[in-house]
């Protein structure tokens, strides 16, 4: 079969036959999970997109391993904008129990959450927030946001070398390179029993 000179840079395997660099979403997703569980929380929420999406599995996973219980009013799903961030944020701000850490799928709702909590602060309710992508705008919300990295600039260069390889006869088998996230710990999540202390604005 004859594989055509094309590389596919995702979070997730595409299951075609090309040449692909990824950053695993279940594993980032994962991450993310794991260090609010580290934190003390039990009631963690996600935000983002469910259906056969890799970071829901990866926060689905997490919670099972923990045998931490799922509460299904903790499961919104978005299409990931900012302004779906935002309204998710408010049904927690109306639940009589909500989550205490929540895991957004990317940075662009979890600043939409921020928002919302800057609106409507309420002293009383201060979840731990973290997310993934590690976008410049991240890093001017206050708290600033603890995210997982994804090695964007990485994936891009070697994905350029393998289709240039492939394009000079190189190699001919197809080849899948996974690189790492990285934790980026910011001032947006705190231990369970200090949840009162962070001010949310930006």
């Amino acid at each position: 079969m004859s594989i055509k000179n094309i590389v596919s840079i995702n979070r997730n395997s595409t299951n075609y036959e090309v040449d692909e660099v990824l950053c695993d979403g279940k594993k980032i997703a994962s991450m993310a999970v794991e260090y609010l569980v580290g934190l003390g929380h039990e009631r963690i929420a996600y935000v983002g997109q469910c259906h056969g999406e890799a970071r829901y599995k990866g926060y689905s996973a997490v919670l099972r391993n923990h045998e931490i219980d799922f509460y299904p009013d903790y499961i919104v799903e978005t299409n990931q904008t900012e302004k779906e961030g935002f309204e998710a944020m408010e049904k927690f701000l109306q639940s009589d129990n909500p989550p205490t850490g929540i895991y957004c799928a990317n940075d662009i709702t979890a600043i939409g959450m921020l928002k919302c909590l800057n609106q409507f602060h309420n002293p009383f309710y201060m979840p731990s927030i973290i997310s993934s992508d590690d976008i410049e705008e991240g890093q001017f919300t206050k708290p600033m946001l603890s995210t997982v990295h994804l090695p964007k600039e990485n994936m891009a260069r070697f994905a350029l070398y393998l289709l240039l390889d492939r394009i000079r006869g190189g190699h001919s088998e197809v080849i899948r390179m996974e690189l790492e996230g990285k934790l980026m710990i910011r001032s947006s999540c705190s231990v369970v029993q200090d949840l009162n202390q962070p001010e949310y604005y930006i």
